[in-house]
């Protein structure tokens, strides 16, 4: 059995979006799939937007939603989602005053030829909501 989470806006407005959701393979009981969508309209009226899939095991996801926690109560701090299988990461850090720091690099295709990286700031106030999302997927 597979459970879908549908995909929750953490960061929308008109220019970017991140958003998230998990899928959970019970058969396998080991890793999720956390699909993340994002959009971002460039300063030269382009659109670039992808969906990519990462494999993260449960013990990742936990520590994540734990630091994020902490990051949250402390104000300060930083943690990482990154894929088993080595094509992706989302970077969680905390700077000065509360703002939130989400760095996202992707791999795609054949030797990892093609990769998007791009970076979104917001700040605490996101943390909230991106914990809650993962804990639903775990949980």
């Amino acid at each position: 059995m597979t459970d879908v989470l549908e995909y929750q806006p953490i960061i929308d407005s008109m220019e970017k979006s991140f958003l998230i959701k998990g899928m959970y393979d019970s058969s396998s009981g080991v890793f999720y799939a956390l699909s993340v969508k994002i959009r971002l309209d460039l300063q030269t009226k382009m659109e670039l937007s992808g969906e990519y899939d990462l494999l993260v095991s449960f013990e990742n996801i936990k520590k994540s939603i734990n630091e994020l926690s902490r990051m949250h109560a402390k104000t300060k701090g930083n943690t990482s989602i990154v894929c088993e299988e080595g094509n992706g990461t989302i970077d969680f850090k905390m700077k000065k005053y509360g703002e939130l720091l989400i760095s996202l690099q992707f791999n795609k295709g054949a030797g990892f030829d093609t990769y998007l990286k791009c970076r979104f700031e917001s700040d605490q106030t996101i943390i909230p909501l991106l914990i809650k999302t993962l804990k639903e997927l775990i949980s």
